[in-house]
């Protein structure tokens, strides 16, 4: 078995704000373990996660009891992702037990927790292509029952915004305008996926010496939404300029031995999510009602006659990046424009957090520095 540090987070969440909740089995007979299994594939990662869990009755305390690690897990899963194209099988990706290091704590085993993982390459990822279906197949304790389930990627999803080397981002308007700070136009289209989350990522540089820095970073969330909210797959909106100044002040350290700040870019990231993916978070977000009552969804089946809960199914992630200060194909390029950079070494809400940069091409400006 491999041990790996990972998010836990970063799996069931797996997208776009994933909505916390709490399905109940409802286990009646013979009692029969039941399974729950989440995965989400993105043609864009490498590592690609599937969560196995027993859901288990016992005559215990069931707080004690989920506290034990062997209570959660059957005792042998043998998995496998298959690629079809056209029906046809191209690849199989065997799983391979993993331990996470790093669950968070609460009523069920912490802090190592078991998932299942297999990768691709960059050279060879999975396939965001028509035409293309990925199986999952989960034999559990041994030929005791078997859970099944079948999604295809999110494919042609894009961002239009900022296309070239040249565009940069523009947050500030020029000294003389009397409208201190501008909107940065964002458009996108989040192709066959019925959910998106569009957001700017971060990046800067706190120095407290010549050599020595951290690197920190914050998302922006800049547009949530999904196929009810928009006539067509089209995204089109905007980041406040203001935001983004404000966002910088409250994202840096209190440290006071930081004796500059750099910024070191900026990431458009647009995730769309699948059908199932949105079926899954509308129909198991916490209720309003008194009741309390919800619907169980789930695209995974399971023989002899054992119940599953968990969805098997995709999301796809891009990111353009901006980068401030580097030289791509012989283009020196910068993250945010002249008037934003100023705004954000000299303004009124960051200038006095020490921002400057190193760029040359600023050198005969005030905020430049080495």
């Amino acid at each position: 078995m491999k041990k790996m540090k990972f998010s836990f987070i970063a799996l069931i969440a797996i997208v776009l704000t994933l909505t916390a909740c709490n399905d109940d089995i409802k286990i009646t007979g013979s009692a029969k373990p039941s399974a729950v299994v989440y995965a989400v594939l993105d043609p864009n990662e490498s590592t690609h996660f599937v969560k196995v869990n027993r859901a288990f009755v016992t005559s215990d305390n069931n707080l004690t009891t989920a506290a034990i690690a062997d209570s959660n897990y059957f005792e042998s899963v043998v998995g496998t992702v298959k690629e079809y194209q056209n029906g046809v099988l191209k690849r199989t990706f065997n799983l391979i037990d993993t331990l996470i290091e790093n669950k968070e704590s609460g009523v069920f085993y912490y802090p190592y927790q078991k998932v299942y993982m297999f990768k691709t390459t960059e050279a060879d990822p999975l396939k965001a292509q028509s035409g293309y279906e990925y199986r999952l197949e989960l034999n559990i304790n041994n030929g005791e029952f078997y859970v099944n389930g079948a999604t295809e990627l999110v494919r042609d999803v894009e961002i239009t915004s900022l296309a070239n080397n040249v565009a940069k981002f523009a947050f500030a308007n020029p000294i003389t305008n009397n409208e201190r700070y501008r909107s940065q136009p964002l458009t996108g289209n989040y192709g066959t996926g019925s959910m998106f989350d569009m957001r700017l990522r971060v990046f800067f540089a706190e120095f407290t010496s010549a050599s020595d820095s951290v690197i920190r970073s914050f998302d922006w969330i800049i547009k949530t939404g999904n196929f009810s909210d928009l006539a067509s797959k089209k995204i089109n909106t905007s980041a406040n300029g203001q935001t983004f100044y404000e966002l910088m002040k409250s994202n840096v350290s209190n440290d006071p031995n930081v004796i500059k700040r750099n910024l070191l870019g900026i990431d458009i990231v647009l995730t769309s999510g699948s059908e199932v993916l949105y079926n899954y978070i509308s129909l198991t977000k916490p209720s309003s009602s008194i009741a309390q009552n919800k619907i169980t969804y789930t695209n995974l089946t399971a023989t002899n006659d054992r119940n599953v809960l968990g969805i098997f199914t995709s999301r796809t992630t891009i990111i353009r990046s901006k980068k401030e200060n580097v030289n791509v194909n012989g283009y020196q390029m910068t993250a945010i424009d002249l008037n934003s950079m100023r705004e954000l070494c000299l303004g009124s809400i960051t200038g006095l957090l020490s921002f400057c940069t190193p760029d040359v091409q600023y050198q005969s400006q005030q905020f430049f520095c080495n």
